[in-house]
């Protein structure tokens, strides 16, 4: 009786680790899930992973555990985000993979309440995002790429009525407002609103600083920048033309050196 026991309990423990729990699906290094029923400040971490697998890479930094996906399977040849501007204090925020893959889903979970705080999805292949809002953000990339300044700003605003709370958009658009110094009022209103959607972004706050700097508000210029300086120490070290981009308006805010030199 004991070895039958036995045996009956080694088939059910090998029917659990065979079946496991609940359809989570394993790691894996191609991307074939599209997140765009992600809600922002509702969808948990749990959901996530059953849509889309248990991430490739995983890190833990300061209030968030980032959950990063990405097709391996070939990486492309764009450039970093806007190619040389989104490098920089703006453009889209593609974080450490940055355009180097074909598709990319970066998600930010709450530590505390496992709750998604920000996300987006990403297909260079067709250039499409999570959602429309998204898609046409990567539109006007595309037009910041080719030097098609006052195209790219209409399709932000496009962007942006798809989507009010798409701070990259928001955020890109500030940005190109600022330091090309188009409308320095117009990016202080949407550089303010980037950062009271996503505060965490070390991108939106310092484009505030620019835009702050823009209209002649130094202390707030460099508060900002400063907090953008420590979110990058904090979320993205690597991230090296956007910090000494940062670094560099942080003195001039600082009056360390005058406009003709910046």
């Amino acid at each position: 009786m004991r070895r039958l026991l036995l045996q009956f309990c080694i088939m059910i423990m090998a029917a659990i680790f065979t079946t496991g729990f609940a359809p989570i699906r394993q790691e894996h290094d191609d991307i074939d899930c599209k997140p765009g029923d992600v809600i922002i400040g509702k969808t948990t971490k749990r959901q996530i992973v059953e849509l889309c697998g248990l991430a490739p890479s995983t890190r833990i930094v300061g209030n968030y555990e980032i959950l990063e996906y990405h097709d391996m399977s070939a990486k492309v040849g764009k450039a970093i985000g806007l190619g040389a501007l989104g490098a920089l204090a703006g453009g889209i925020p593609l974080e450490r993979l940055a355009g180097n893959y074909k598709k990319e889903a970066i998600v930010f979970v709450d530590i505390t309440s496992g709750i998604v705080r920000d996300y987006y999805y990403h297909n260079y292949d067709d250039n499409k995002g999570h959602d429309l809002s998204e898609t046409t953000l990567l539109q006007a990339d595309d037009m910041i790429e080719d030097g098609n300044v006052d195209e790219a700003i209409a399709l932000l605003k496009q962007a942006i009525s798809q989507n009010k709370n798409n701070h990259r958009a928001i955020n890109t658009l500030a940005w190109l407002l600022a330091e090309m110094n188009i409308d320095s009022k117009a990016a202080l209103t949407y550089a303010q609103m980037a950062v009271e959607i996503f505060p965490d972004s070390p991108y939106n706050n310092g484009t505030l600083g620019i835009a702050y700097m823009r209209n002649n508000d130094r202390e707030n210029a460099k508060k900002h920048l400063e907090k953008a300086l420590n979110l990058f120490a904090l979320y993205f070290p690597n991230a090296e033309k956007a910090i000494e981009h940062d670094k560099a308006w942080l003195k001039f805010a600082s009056g360390e050196y005058t406009t003709s030199e910046r």
